[in-house]
């Protein structure tokens, strides 16, 4: 366990945390013009509404 969210049950483990980055890295490579929403903490807002951009969430 890495650590813990809302409760001690709530565990996040180094491959949640790991499988994150993988994902949040490879949509920021591939598609820059969008935000990412990730549910162990990462974030980045997107760029101002333009064509083609949208907020991806990552649950892994």
């Amino acid at each position: 366990m890495a650590k813990t969210k809302t409760s001690p049950i709530d565990v996040v483990t180094e491959m949640d945390i790991a499988a994150e980055k993988l994902i949040t890295g490879f949509l920021a490579e591939h598609r820059p013009q969008d935000g990412l929403l990730g549910e162990e903490g990462a974030a980045s807002p997107a760029p101002a509404a333009s064509a083609g951009s949208s907020t991806r969430s990552t649950a892994p």
